[in-house]
Formats: C-alpha cells, structure tokens, sequence
C-alpha cells in the first residue's frame, strides 16, 4: 500500500511541476521572441497611419530586424486619396522572393505584385499578372526594393478598369527588410476606398506611378500588370485562394451534366467532340453566348475591338489557347491548353514578371506563329541567325526586378484578344499609363505601311520609353557625325528598309531587328 501511495505522490509531483514548468514557457517573454522568430524570419512592421482626405498620411519609423541586426527607418509621410485609417504591426515573412545574393541597385524595383486576401496569410496571395477569379474584397500587394532610403513616398499605384474608371484607395507602407547588400525591402498595400470597391467579372489595369522617386531622385522603373476579378457566377465555389472545390470544370458547369448541352449535342453533334449544343458550334455563338458579360461572366478583356485575334469564326479560334475543361489553379489561372494530350504541361505565355527572353517562354503563341497557321514568328525567336543579330535582345538591367536576357516578350507590342490597330498592337507602349491621345500609338488605314510602320517604331524609339531599364533611343548621327538616313524627322521610308534584314521586312524589323542593312 506504501509503494502505491508512493507511486501517486511522484506521478503528482510531474504533473504540478510539467504543468508550471510548461506555463512559464509559454508566456515567458523569450517564447514569445523566439516564437515569432521562427514564423517570421525577424521581419516587424510598426503602426502605421493613414490620414487622406487630399491631406497627408504619416507613417511611423518601422523597425526591421534580420540576421540578429536591428535597425531603424526613418518616418514615411504619403499623400494618397482614400480614408483615414490605421493599421496595427503585421508580420509578414520575408521568404516570398528573397535571392541568395542581390547586386545594389540604384532605382527603386517592383520584386513581386500579389493580390491579398489576408496579408498574414500567404496561402491567400495570387500573382497580379494576369491572373483570373481574384476575390473583389482583395487587396493589392507590392514589394520594392531599393539601396537606397524611401522616406516620403509618392503614391506608387494607378489602378483603373478596362472601361477606363479610376480606382480610388488607400496606400501604406507596411514593412521595411532588409534583403541583403544594403537593398531594402519596402511592402505596400494599396486597399480600395469602400465606396469604390472591385466588381465582379471586371478586368482592371495596374500601373506604376512612373513619378515614384526614393531620397535620391531615382525613379521607379515602369510595370504594368492587368487581374481579372471573380465573376458572381462562381463565387460561391471558391472557399480560399488555395483551396478551390475539386471538379471545377469551367465555372459552374460541373454542378449538372445538363450544362454540357450548352457546348455538346448528344444527338446532333457535328463531329467527334459532338460539338454543337444549344450555341452551336460557331466560337461568337458558343463561348461568347457567356462571355460577353452579360450575365457576370467576364468578357474578354478588349475582345470587341476593331482587330480580333481570331478572324476566323471557327469553334477552334478559342480553344486554340484555352482549355474549356480544365480547372482553374495558380499555375493556370487563364486555362491554357497543355502542349500534348499525355501531359500536364502546359503552354506558356509569359510577360513583364517571368520572362527570360527564351521561345519557350512564348510557346503559346509561337505554337501557332511557327508557319503552320499563321506567319513564322517563331524563326525570330528559335534561330541563332536572327536572335544574334536581333536589335530587341535585351538584358535587363540589375534594377528592373525583371530576369529578362533574350527577345522582347510578345505582350510588350500586341494585345491578347482585340485590338483598335492594325496587327494586334497596343496603344500604349512603355509600360506607362498614357491619357494624352497624342502620345499614343493609333495604325492609320487598312493597310499596313511605312507611314504606319515608323510611327509604331518611332513612339518607343524616341528616348522617352523604358523597357527593362533600357531606353530606346534614335540616334540623329553616326559617330563621325553624318546624318542617318531614315532617322531624320523628314524622313519617310520604313524602318524595315535597313533594319529588316535581308528580307526588308517589317515583320524581321519588329521581331529581330538588325543594326542595318546596306
């Protein structure tokens, strides 16, 4: 009986002291430390206040600690349009881009845009390019980094729809981190004014305030990006960014076999697909039946414009780039097709944020711009002949965030799906948001001419556009000091009569342009 009342005793005597023992641990200051060391990789942000109203938003110092350094920043004072609001300390964890190694940079870069849904959460972040089905409630993300200071930001974002209405909102510096060679960090969040919030199934337009300087004047280098919103339609599907319901085959169509009938006629199917439901076969009939925005689903972004990707009213003119049973995920958000029937892999269509120059990056567009169905873009991508001597191969400079050392990606020059010029082309060239009609690019006619082709070329080539760091400019003499022939401002031929190649072609001119061609 002793030894049993001896046995409890002990068990008793660790259980009070396990008890006491874990609870000074779990309160104690140096838990708490550790702790959020070890979920946060030592990245602080302190409050922060916004005041807008057309006044100013001040800012407090952040403090930022890495690698058991600690180290101040200075107050950052930002007049923005939005409320006033105020924002408690967050951690974030630095791990989402940081190098092994960064070269010091002079100008202020954007290394990542991400839409938010829950700062604290990166399960919640969606990359801005080009991605689809982002929640409306999101919030946009930036990171720049910078070896300089940025003490007084200017408003770094200008956000509008694809109808051209002005997104309104709220911007504050969130963290500083220190990233290695004296580069920082700095995180912004830019959050919509409530009474201008996101709307669903809206494409909406991203730019960098080219006007954005750190303390010593350099500015920002130029980005865009574009995000398209979720539609209401299928909303409801989607418990998380991450986690989306399995078996989302285009929206909602998997919820009952009766919606395949939209695109599929079991009975009067006009080929193996058995394509041809109640929209019948024709693209404009079938898939535009829902997007065409009418009943929340997005439309195309500038799919109704003058010049359309595909011509061709055919039931393979969308289906040639999307796959319309696939779900939707981070990877492929704009449901692009797979290279093969036997493998996951899918296309590629990369732009600003991804690209290194390669043809790979592009494969979505070269697979049909190889010859086969349409002209042969490809050439200019894939044979050392022509990359060699291509004029828009660029290596970005060490302050672009960009990795890019090849071709110029396509997006840079063409529009996706509509465009009001000839051949696909933007409108705005630059990566700048340009509201003066006059700077431009408009084609004139219906035909494609050397009028046309020196006013495309000559609206970057005119040392005022940045791409990568670099600008294009247009030199007026050789280095003896003879004037160039064609770059005259009376001049009239086309840029491809030298710089064509062999061929004096604009399309070798545009895609792999040489120095010159006697």
């Amino acid at each position: 009986m002793r030894r049993k009342n001896f046995k409890r005793k002990i068990f008793s005597c660790i259980a009070i002291w396990s008890i006491f023992i874990g609870s000074f641990l779990l309160y104690s200051p140096y838990k708490i430390d550790v702790f959020a060391a070890a979920t946060d990789t030592g990245v602080t942000s302190t409050q922060t206040t916004s005041t807008d109203n057309g006044t100013t938003t001040t800012q407090p110092a952040a403090t930022t600690t890495v690698s058991g350094t600690t180290t101040t920043q200075p107050t950052a004072t930002t007049t923005v349009s939005g409320a006033t609001t105020t924002q408690q300390t967050v951690r974030i964890s630095s791990s989402l881009s940081q190098p092994a190694a960064l070269a010091s940079v002079n100008r202020p870069y954007v290394s990542d845009v991400s839409l938010v849904g829950d700062i604290n959460d990166q399960s919640t972040y969606l990359s801005a390019e080009d991605m689809t089905q982002v929640p409306v409630n999101d919030i946009i993300r930036v990171a720049v980094r910078n070896s300089g200071t940025i003490t007084n930001p200017s408003h770094l974002l200008e956000v509008s729809s694809a109808s051209g209405d002005k997104i309104t909102g709220t911007q504050k510096l969130v963290t500083i981190t220190a990233v290695g060679n004296g580069v920082n960090e700095y995180v912004f969040t830019f959050t919509p004014d409530p009474a201008n919030l996101l709307q669903p199934g809206t494409s909406y337009y991203v730019y960098l305030n080219p006007g954005f300087t750190n303390d010593d004047g350099n500015r920002i280098i130029p980005r865009f990006f574009k995000f398209t919103t979720i539609s209401l339609n299928t909303q409801y599907q989607f418990e998380s960014n991450e986690y989306r319901q399995p078996d989302v085959i285009h929206g909602n169509f998997s919820n009952v076999t009766n919606s395949c009938d939209y695109c599929h006629g079991v009975h009067n199917g006009s080929n193996d697909m058995l394509q041809g439901g109640k929209f019948g076969e024709n693209s404009d009939n079938l898939c535009m039946a829902c997007h065409d925005g009418t009943n929340g689903t997005p439309m195309p972004d500038k799919y109704n414009s003058t010049n359309q990707h595909a011509q061709i009213n055919d039931s393979s003119s969308c289906t040639s780039c999307h796959d319309p049973h696939s779900d939707w995920s981070k990877d492929n958000p704009n449901h692009i097709n797979r290279i093969s029937n036997t493998t996951a892999q899918t296309y590629n269509y990369k732009k600003a944020s991804t690209s290194t120059g390669t043809a790979d990056d592009f494969s979505l567009c070269l697979s049909c711009h190889d010859g086969t169905k349409a002209s042969n873009i490809k050439q200019y991508y894939a044979n050392s002949t022509y990359t060699s001597q291509s004029g828009h191969k660029i290596t970005a400079t060490g302050d672009s965030g960009s990795t890019l050392n090849g071709q110029l990606p396509c997006a840079e020059c063409h529009e996706t799906h509509g465009s009001t010029n000839m051949k696909m082309l933007r409108d705005k060239l630059g990566n700048i948001q340009i509201t003066d009609n006059t700077k431009k690019f408009t084609s004139s006619g219906t035909t494609w001419d050397a009028a046309n082709e020196r006013n495309f070329c000559l609206n970057c080539h005119s040392d005022s556009k940045e791409l990568y760091g670099k600008t294009a400019n247009l030199p007026l003499a050789d280095g003896s000091g003879n004037a160039i022939t064609g770059h005259q401002q009376s001049d009239t031929q086309g840029c491809s009569s030298c710089h064509g190649g062999t061929s004096h072609s604009f399309i070798e001119a545009a895609h792999a342009p040489s120095s010159a061609t006697p």
